[in-house]
């Protein structure tokens, strides 16, 4: 939300700079988060009268104006069609720079034979409006011939842009906003004196307002204004709403909006002719009922939806936006003026359902004050007596059912202190609430009447936040006596992920967090599976993700396209899925690993060279060690990995993760073509497969005897297969055995591999004679050609 600082300083009084103002309301949560100039300096551009209006001598679409600008009187051609004399303009002089025109200076020129010496200008010219097709006319009472316009138009001003929590709807508005500059100055709101001179005739003598949705619509009242006139606003007004972000359109479309922004309460003004019966019927939308709205586009409307309609058919959907057939048009003479209340959560769903977003919308679905409604139509009657000359028919037809009262609370000074831990004195937190305009009856303890614009108080301790606030948080003490940490537990699962991130980090990955939103197109997972949102915000937003595969190719694609040459990434996150079984909705912890670009270098002179799976699986062999004493890889085929180049871990016959290759159509949606090695670990197996107790051992005291052994094997033969046998023959003399060496060239047979393996012999308690190692060495030999067919390389 916009608010103009000068509109400000007409509400309140205060001294404060923009910047100082936005820094001290940022202080107490009404936080500001931009200030910025509402207009486009121009300058050389002058209040001029037209003095003489004549058709140019050669150009018949062309007029030839004479100015007064006071000091002399200048000659101008125009093009406009509202050209005429003792019109009041806005006079660009040579050397002028408008907004409109760019940066190049205003220059005379020769308009086919008629010196210009400038141009009368537009609003768009002058960077106030996009209406560019008339001149900007200036009001005599307001203007002075001669007058600058930069500052006679007081357009050097700047807004303040805030960014509020969704409970804090009351400072949806200036007023609102200016309430919380008084309560930080200890004055008072300075609101607009509303006074109305109304005609004889009653507005319920022809009006009649039916509340059929009493649940939707709690509250509903309307205006009459007759034989008024629509024309461009003033441009006080139009200054007001341009300030706010809000474009300017006519004078009751722009009353209405203004209002809104005053107050907060939303308003629409209908053509009274579309009301022939004279009824206004509030109703619930029937199913599939469909309605054009002010945009032209017909909606079909969730069934629900409130309804406003002329007794005969629908003109407005209720709280979200008019009916195109039921719109302020230029003729319009005659207005119906509503200011109602709807219940937010209805009009926060029919407005997504619609996919709709409106500044009343916004408003109504985030709680306005039901007991504004009666200030807000009369605001609005008097500007419309005001600028569209209308007669305003007497009262206001006002249907309210079921009054919603103020609540009542009470505060109890001390127990405010003791929570706050300070000693502020009962007098000045009642000044702090009765300058926030909170009802106060001082006694023991105060009473409190929190005002119905305040929905987000309603309880004591919110009374307190309140006073906290205003009176300034870094005033309240700090106190030190309960300083220091406290001991709290850590669950198995959170105590594995904090380790498992001082573990990657360790090995040089870097840690993402990625959206859990995310494309339907980037996963690999089955749509039926897929969690989607019933109101994204984009296509691209839709569903929960249900793999981490896609959030980390993201990211790899980020960096890659960047030129970043080694991309070593983790992300530990929770997936989304539905399931057949109740619940539907289920969701787990995963972790996922993935490499891609250029290894780190083994040192000086090193070749480069590219991750391939063996890092990946040094990384997944250190990461699970941590946890489990036996795990195994095994050959998978699991989508989006490529096949034959995917392994399936399993920890005690449980599958716990998957690792390999990004198949690459899969990767080319992301926009690279590098190889990506990842995997992915489910965290609750691992988490229930992980060793709570580490066991130590002594250092060997005994040396090792070494053997080195090559096979020559068929390819499809397993190096694990190979180690297991090789462990198995060799029993409790095998210390370990290491794959040193994988070789296929002209000394091995066609069609099949060596492997070559260095095996280490020890024993705890003596040393190894040669004829034991010897024989434990022929043992694994005969094993691995019996159970492998494997020979031993010459």
């Amino acid at each position: 939300m916009k608010i103009g600082y000068s509109w400000l300083q007409d509400l309140v009084a205060f001294e404060w700079t923009p910047s100082e103002l936005a820094e001290r309301l940022t202080a107490i949560g009404t936080a500001v988060d931009n200030i910025q100039p509402v207009f486009t300096r121009f300058t050389h551009v002058y209040a001029g009268r037209i003095e003489n209006c004549a058709r140019h001598p050669k150009r018949p679409d062309l007029s030839v104006l004479t100015i007064d600008m006071k000091s002399r009187k200048f000659t101008m051609v125009s093009g406009a069609p509202n050209c005429r004399t003792g019109q009041l303009v806005a006079a660009a002089l040579p050397g002028a720079i408008l907004p409109g025109l760019g940066e190049v200076p205003l220059a005379q020129r020769d308009v086919d034979g008629v010196a210009s010496e400038g141009m009368c200008c537009s609003e768009r010219e002058l960077g106030l409006t996009d209406e560019g097709s008339v001149l900007m006319e200036l009001d005599p009472e307001e203007f002075k011939i001669g007058d600058d316009l930069w500052h006679a138009l007081e357009l050097d001003e700047v807004s303040l842009s805030f960014e509020l929590t969704p409970n804090r709807s009351d400072c949806l508005s200036a007023i609102g906003i200016a309430r919380e500059i008084a309560a930080l100055v200890g004055g008072r709101v300075r609101r607009p004196e509303i006074r109305l001179t109304e005609s004889n005739e009653p507005a319920s003598a022809l009006l009649q307002v039916i509340i059929e949705d009493p649940d939707g619509c709690p509250r509903y009242a309307g205006r009459l204004i007759r034989n008024g006139l629509v024309r461009p606003s003033p441009i006080w007004l139009k200054r007001r709403l341009i300030s706010s972000g809000m474009r300017p359109i006519n004078n009751a479309v722009d009353i209405t909006n203004f209002v809104m922004l005053e107050t907060g309460q939303p308003l629409h003004a209908f053509d009274w002719s579309h009301f022939p019966g004279g009824r206004v019927v509030v109703r619930p939308a029937a199913a599939g009922e469909k309605f054009v709205t002010l945009d032209s586009v017909e909606r079909t409307l969730p069934t629900g939806a409130v309804m406003i309609t002329n007794g005969e058919r629908p003109v407005a959907i209720g709280g979200v936006m008019g009916g195109a057939d039921s719109e302020v048009t230029i003729g319009t003479t005659d207005f119906l003026i509503e200011s109602a209340h709807f219940t937010p959560s209805l009009i926060r769903r029919t407005r997504t359902r619609l996919g709709m977003a409106t500044e009343s919308a916004l408003r109504f679905e985030k709680g306005v004050d039901p007991n504004g409604v009666i200030n807000a139509v009369d605001r609005a009657a008097q500007l419309f007596a005001e600028l569209t000359g209308g007669e305003i028919l007497s009262g206001v037809v006002d249907n309210y059912p079921a009054p919603i009262e103020p609540l009542k609370l009470e505060l109890e000074p001390e127990r405010a202190n003791r929570v706050l831990g300070t000693s502020l004195a009962s007098p000045t937190m009642i000044d702090i609430l009765a300058n926030l305009e909170f009802g106060v009856v001082t006694g023991k303890p105060p009473a409190i009447t929190v005002p119905t614009f305040r929905p987000d108080v309603t309880r004591e301790i919110d009374l307190v936040e309140e006073i906290a606030r205003v009176y300034g948080l870094e005033r309240i003490p700090v106190d030190r006596r309960s300083a220091g940490t406290l001991p709290t537990s850590r669950d198995r699962k959170s105590a594995i992920a904090a380790k498992a991130r001082d573990l990657l980090e360790g090995f040089g990955f870097c840690e993402i967090i990625s959206n859990s939103l995310t494309d339907p197109a980037s996963t690999h997972v089955d749509p039926k599976r897929h969690v989607a949102l019933r109101n994204p915000l984009s296509a691209d937003l839709s569903i929960m993700r249900p793999d981490l595969i896609g959030g980390l190719l993201t990211a790899v694609a980020h960096n890659r396209n960047r030129q970043v040459e080694s991309v070593p990434l983790y992300e530990i996150g929770r997936i989304f899925h539905l399931e057949d079984r109740e619940p539907q909705f289920a969701e787990q912890t995963e972790l996922v690993i993935g490499l891609c670009g250029q290894a780190p270098s083994a040192g000086w002179g090193a070749p480069v060279r590219e991750y391939d799976f063996f890092d990946l699986k040094g990384a997944v062999n250190a990461f699970l060690s941590h946890w489990l004493t036996e795990y195994s890889f095994v050959p998978a085929d699991y989508a989006p990995f490529k096949p034959g180049e995917c392994f399936a871990v399993a920890a005690s016959e449980k599958p716990i993760g998957i690792l390999g290759r990004i198949d690459s159509a899969h990767a080319s949606r992301f926009g690279f073509k590098d190889p990506v090695w990842a995997s992915v670990i489910d965290f609750a197996v691992l988490t229930e497969s992980s060793q709570s107790v580490k066991k130590y051992q002594s250092l060997p005291r005994f040396p090792a005897a070494y053997r080195d052994l090559a096979v020559v094997i068929d390819p499809g033969v397993l190096a694990g297969e190979l180690e297991a046998t090789i462990r198995a023959a060799g029993g409790d003399l095998v210390h370990s055995v290491t794959l040193f060496d994988r070789y296929s060239g002209p000394s091995i047979p066609q069609g099949m591999i060596s492997m070559a393996f260095s095996i280490s012999y020890r024993l705890s308690d003596r040393t190894l004679t040669d004829d034991e190692v010897d024989a434990a060495h022929r043992a694994i030999v005969g094993a691995l050609a019996e159970r492998h067919g494997a020979k031993l390389r010459e």
